[in-house]
Formats: structure tokens, C-alpha cells, sequence
């Protein structure tokens, strides 16, 4: 009787279009927690009026999803859901008004078009509670200038939790003007600049890459609107060391607020490995580059999944970057594609999967700087690069450039 009377004072009615309900369930999809031990007030979403308009949240506690949506509010209140049920029902259901009204009887009706859903509902006081935004604006960066510069790292992240730092992306605002992200791996680091307006105290923030790609999806929604990036205050230590805290992200015009749990420990230093790697010297192809180690790939794979790389020049002094690749019982992959530059007499071995990450991330042209065998090799773009370990072989007299 008490949990009923507590939810009784809290009588939420709204009407709400059918597309618009449909599309904030959507989007908060990605923090509802469909874990099979999952508590069933995290598989549920959370309804509530607030600033003369219809929220819909979701959380699974790391990851905190509320999405505005306009609506007639007949009643203010709350009323949690489950989101599955109410997901399914409101999809199925015509471009119509859309009732929604809680009975104060743990108890949540939906009306639309002349049909009728009892849903059971929850007590709100024990949805978890959602970090409040910042009033102060923070940095201010495009939807497709995040989502781009993510695309161009994401592969980096370690897809292993024995390290969890290097399961997230660290986000790094260096002044007013410039944030930069950053993956690594164990033999790969990416970073990739982000070009921003506004201002916040730098600082560097651990991400996880499903909070990151969550934000980017959900920025793309509209490529015109713009991601705003705001960071509730807490301690964190210095340079890449850093505390356990919350950030937030505002899309569009505040329409979507994402809320993600940063991840604690200290991130590898990139900047000290880019200063061990050469200066970019000779350029490529991107597609060219691509197809040969596609084509080396296939004998590549029967083997270590090394493949060898040759920067030099040919016979009739024309800079080459040549690859090879064996598998001691199916043969061997002898390519060059032509370059531009200055190279050097440096052979270096690295694995095709690594090579593949690279590939996919550049522009059409491709900065190479490779120093020696024990040093990273750099691979540019005007924006950012990646920097890939190269693998100890044996070199024999027939891996002579």
C-alpha cells in the first residue's frame, strides 16, 4: 500500500505523436541493460515531464541516455516501463496521437488509436538517480567532425578487457580550439585531431568506445546539428592519470543528453612513441596500398600473417614501396606500387591485420616514415596517424630489398 500511494502522487499524463515517442525509444535503445541478470528497473525506461516536455531516459548505469520530446502535458509525473514491451508496442502501432497516463496503481496505460496497453510499471524512486547536466556550456564540436574523427580511431581500442583503459577512447581537449582522440592496442596507437569552439579547463577524459559510438550514432540522427560536450566537475590526476568521473554530451539543440561513466587508470603515452617513429618521407596510394596487402593477404594468411614491406626504388630509379608475404607450404607474394618521396633503406614486417586497420581508417593518400626495425612506423593524414609496431623476423638474403 505504501509503494502504491508513493506512485499515486505522481500522476503522469501527456499525448505524444506516435513517430516522436517511436524515435526517443529508439535512441535511448543503447543504455537500456539487457543483461540476462539484468535488475528489471534497468530493462525498463523511465517517462517523466520536465521543462513542458517528455522525457524518455534509459541508464544501465555506465551509460545514461534522456531524450526531450514535444508533447501535451496533461499531468506532471513519472512512470517506468518496460522498455520492450513498450518499444514493440508503440513501433506496431499507426501515425497516430499517442495517451499515456500512470493509474497511481503501479500501473502505466497507453492509448492509441482506439486501442488500449496495461502496462505494469515500476516505482520511480527506484529508477536510479541521473547525474545532472552542467548548466555551463562546455566545448562545442560538429556531429560529423566527431563521428568522422572516431571512425578514424575506433579500431585502434582494444577489443580485450585484460587492460580496461584500453578499452575506451581518450579524449583529450587541448585549448579552445583543438580536442584530439586517441586509441591504442598493444601494437597500434591512432590519434586523430577534432577541431572544436567554446571553452573548458583541459583535461583528459578515458571514454568507453560504446559510449563514444553511441554519441556519434545518435549525433548523425541530423548531420546539421552539432555535438555539445560537457563535463561534470571531479578529481582527476594529472596528464592521462585519470579519475573516475561522469561526462556528459548535449546533441542537437539539447534534444539528446548522453551521460557515460569515463574509465579509470592511466592511458600509454602516444606523443612519446610519435617522437621515437621517422617523419613522414614518401606518400602512397591509399588504394593501391590497400589492394596489395589485400592480395599479399592471401598467402599471408597461411602462414605467421606477416607481411614485409620494402620502401626503395627500382631499376629505373622510380620510388617504389614493394610487399611480400610466405607460407612455407602454399608459396609466396612478391607486389610493388609506385610512391612518392624520399624513402628509406629501412625493411620493416608487419602484421596484415594491422596493416588492414590503417587502410581503412586514411584518405585517399598515405604519409609513410619508417625509421628502423625496432621503431614505430608512422602512417599520416593531415588530421592524425597511426603508429603500428613492427613485427621481429628473420630477414634472410632473399628478403634484400
Amino acid at each position: 500500500m505504501e509503494t502504491a500511494t508513493a506512485v499515486a502522487t505522481e500522476q503522469l499524463s501527456a499525448l505524444v505523436l506516435q513517430e516522436n515517442l517511436a524515435r526517443a525509444l529508439e535512441c535511448v535503445r543503447s543504455a537500456v541493460d539487457s543483461r540476462r541478470y539484468a535488475l528489471p528497473v534497468l530493462e525498463s525506461v523511465k517517462l517523466a515531464t520536465e521543462y513542458g516536455r517528455l522525457t524518455v531516459t534509459a541508464t544501465n548505469l555506465d551509460l545514461t541516455i534522456k531524450v526531450f520530446t514535444g508533447a501535451m502535458i496533461n499531468g506532471e509525473g513519472a512512470a517506468v516501463i518496460p522498455y520492450r514491451q513498450l518499444r514493440d508496442s508503440i513501433k506496431a502501432s499507426p501515425a497516430a496521437t499517442v495517451g499515456i497516463k500512470a493509474t497511481g496503481k503501479l500501473q502505466t496505460e497507453i492509448e492509441c488509436a482506439r486501442a488500449t496497453l496495461s502496462l505494469k510499471s515500476y516505482n520511480p524512486e527506484d529508477f536510479p538517480r541521473i547525474p545532472m547536466v552542467p548548466e555551463t556550456p562546455g566545448v562545442t564540436f560538429g556531429g560529423q567532425d566527431f563521428a568522422r574523427a572516431l571512425a578514424y580511431v575506433e579500431d585502434a581500442v582494444a577489443k580485450d578487457d585484460s587492460r580496461p583503459v584500453l578499452t575506451g577512447v581518450l579524449l583529450s581537449v587541448v585549448n579552445a580550439r583543438i580536442a584530439t582522440l586517441s586509441a591504442a592496442d598493444g601494437f597500434v596507437r591512432a590519434y586523430r585531431e577534432l577541431p572544436i569552439s567554446g571553452g573548458v579547463e583541459n583535461g583528459e577524459y578515458i571514454i568507453p568506445l560504446a559510449a563514444m559510438q553511441t554519441v556519434a550514432k545518435l549525433a548523425m540522427l541530423d548531420k546539421r546539428r552539432p555535438a555539445e560536450i560537457c563535463f561534470t566537475p571531479g578529481d582527476r590526476g594529472t596528464g592521462a592519470n585519470v579519475s573516475r568521473t561522469n561526462v556528459h554530451f548535449a546533441i542537437g539543440y539539447c534534444d539528446i543528453e548522453v551521460t557515460a561513466q569515463t574509465i579509470t587508470g592511466t592511458f600509454p603515452s602516444i606523443s612519446a612513441l610519435r617522437t621515437d617513429a621517422a617523419e613522414p618521407t614518401f606518400t602512397v596510394n591509399r588504394d593501391a596500398l590497400k589492394t596489395m596487402v589485400t592480395r599479399a593477404g592471401i598467402i599471408a594468411r597461411e602462414g605467421s600473417g606477416i607481411i614485409r614491406l620494402y620502401p626503395g626504388v627500382d631499376a629505373s630509379g622510380v620510388t617504389i614501396l614493394r610487399a611480400r608475404a610466405s607460407a612455407d607450404e602454399v608459396g609466396q607474394f612478391d607486389c610493388a606500387i609506385d610512391a612518392t618521396g624520399t624513402t628509406s633503406a629501412t625493411r620493416v614486417a608487419i602484421q596484415m591485420k594491422y596493416l588492414k586497420m590503417v587502410l581503412d581508417a586514411m584518405p585517399d593518400v598515405v604519409a609513410l616514415g619508417i625509421k628502423s626495425q625496432e621503431t614505430p612506423i608512422l602512417f599520416a593524414s593531415p588530421d592524425g596517424y597511426w603508429l603500428v609496431m613492427p613485427m621481429f623476423v628473420t630477414w634472410d638474403k632473399e628478403d634484400a630489398s
